[in-house]
């Protein structure tokens, strides 16, 4: 991009024409094909600026930076009532950024790429080539990376942390490569969405292979051998690539009731709310305590340290209180509706910072060290049908087909079967459960609770109604 020397350069060349006259027929055309496309308040500054005659650059830098008495000597120049233009001025400094979305601030070449559809508005406002507006990027562009983990969550054999790691990484290549004069129509939004899916999609390839060489789910259906790479990969054709649909890959279905107006403090004060109704208070601080929540936020204690104040054993503050509230909000339909609105608003906060990581093993890193990233994960991990029976067939795929075919008994079957077998195919669990749960470790529970693990995944296929 080098949009600061192209307006230079048509300001240069605008020496020997009349800018006015050219600039107050372009406005107009310029409105009549992108309104829709403009903020409120832009089109708001632009309508004002042509009702007052305003059609230059320069002289609205002047009003926008201007002080009292400077304003009222511009009054005085142009002969337009002080008023009007202080009103001027508060819209000017209430763009900041999207000031570059006026048709004044932006080069012939801009305005008619814009108008023609090949440049994307939102492109105008973006700036590569200094720190802050990388920053600002990043900070603009994070929830695409999200969107795009959201849709390949459950396909891909990587866990949500390596995902959005890969996806992050993705991003900042974008940031780094991305080149305008290049780039020809396809927007920034187009491109960085491409490098972030194509980022997922060479870590997902990296690590594709099955460790039996066979992919179970395929061959039951195919009566073949196949690759698992073959069905893991998203294939993209070019008239795919040129559009802006990979920056909005979301499932939809699942975002309808979200309420995105909510701040994130607002969604934690319902939770709060939702669990001082229904516990005691010394459950709730307990809660809070652990978690570091409300008014421990960010101050997240031990269990040993919490059992200590209150008096109580460990394994109570773990199970009779913990485990029973983190239950009540995976089983209560409103308070499940709050964490998952909490997971993507806390994920997409926390990835802003990320960008700005060297690689994507630092980001997964932090990720995984984050505990409100785990907790919230861990909360809304199966809230998806789709992405339940993704996971479990992303799952089962490491195994031989035989050990696959025990492991769908365990779902169809429930808790005593699993109980009655256990002994024999312990670690075919283990690891199934490992790969569906990566953050925890299997591997030191009890036989109890890694059956207990097992026969919920069989409740929810139940639930879910699920025929294998």
């Amino acid at each position: 991009m080098q949009v600061f020397s192209r307006i230079i350069t048509e300001a240069r060349e605008r020496k020997n024409f009349d800018s006015y006259s050219l600039l107050s027929s372009e406005i107009n055309t310029f409105m009549n094909k992108v309104k829709k496309q403009l903020p409120k308040n832009v089109q708001d500054t632009i309508y004002l600026t042509n009702k007052l005659n305003l059609m230059e650059r320069d002289i609205l830098i002047r009003i926008k930076d201007a002080s009292r008495s400077e304003l009222q000597s511009i009054s005085s120049e142009l002969n337009i009532k002080y008023n009007d233009l202080e009103d001027l001025q508060k819209q000017l400094k209430s763009l900041k950024r999207n000031i570059k979305l006026l048709p004044q601030f932006q080069s012939k070449q801009e305005r008619e790429e814009v108008m023609a559809g090949k440049l994307a508005v939102e492109d105008l406002i973006i700036d590569l080539e200094t720190e802050s507006g990388r920053n600002a990027v990043a900070k603009l562009y994070t929830p695409i990376v999200y969107k795009i983990v959201a849709q390949r969550e459950g396909k891909s054999r990587l866990d949500k942390a390596e995902l959005i790691s890969a996806g992050m990484e993705g991003l900042a290549k974008a940031i780094r490569d991305y080149n305008r004069e290049k780039a020809g129509e396809q927007s920034f939004k187009t491109y960085a969405s491409y490098r972030i899916l194509q980022t997922i999609l060479d870590e997902e390839n990296s690590n594709s292979h099955t460790l039996s060489g066979t992919n179970w789910y395929a061959y039951k259906k195919e009566g073949s051998n196949l690759d698992t790479t073959s069905i893991d990969n998203l294939k993209l054709g070019d008239d795919e690539v040129d559009t802006d649909r990979l920056a909005f890959l979301a499932v939809e279905d699942d975002l309808k009731w979200i309420d995105f107006t909510k701040t994130e403090k607002e969604y934690w004060d319902m939770l709060f709310k939702a669990l001082e109704n229904k516990f005691s208070a010394r459950d709730c601080n307990i809660f809070y305590r652990f978690f570091g929540l409300k008014e421990f936020w960010g101050k997240k204690e031990k269990s040993k340290d919490i059992a200590k104040s209150y008096g109580m054993s460990e394994g109570n503050i773990r199970n009779s209180i913990l485990n029973k509230m983190l239950k009540y909000i995976l089983n209560d339909s409103k308070t499940r509706h709050i964490a998952d609105a909490l997971r993507r608003i806390y994920c997409e906060s926390l990835m802003k910072d990320l960008v700005y990581l060297d690689d994507k093993q630092a980001i997964y890193e932090a990720l995984i060290a984050d505990d409100m990233f785990i907790m919230l994960e861990e909360l809304n991990r199966w809230n998806n049908k789709q992405l339940f029976i993704n996971s479990i067939h992303s799952a089962l795929d490491k195994f031989a087909i035989e050990d696959a075919k025990y492991l769908i008994e365990c779902l169809e079957r429930g808790f005593e079967y699993i109980d009655d077998t256990f002994k024999k195919y312990k670690n075919i669990i283990i690891y199934f459960l490992s790969y569906l749960y990566p953050t925890k470790n299997f591997n030191r529970a009890s036989d109890v609770s890694i059956i207990d693990e097992m026969s919920k995944l069989s409740q929810i296929a139940k639930d879910y109604k699920i025929s294998w």
